[in-house]
């Protein structure tokens, strides 16, 4: 083969590979855009979640106020 012949086949060789790179290395970006958008669906549903955790924390923290005083107003009264 000749020089110039063997310069067209690196270089023709080499076009195809880069734009078999550009298609993975895109396919890439878009599969990574849907990873990263279920992952903030996810946590804005853990921070909803956790908000209702946190009221129900302090739900339960008032009932077990209110039992505790209550027990407290009878343990009295009885004596």
């Amino acid at each position: 083969m000749t020089e110039i012949a063997k310069s067209d086949a690196f270089f023709f060789i080499t076009s195809i590979a880069i734009v078999i790179i550009g298609i993975a290395m895109v396919a890439f970006i878009i599969y990574s855009f849907f990873i990263v958008r279920k992952i903030n669906k996810f946590v804005d549903e853990v921070k909803e979640e956790g908000g209702e955790v946190i009221e129900d924390v302090h739900e339960f923290r008032m009932k077990l106020k209110k039992v505790m005083l209550f027990s407290k107003l009878f343990k009295n009264h009885k004596k």
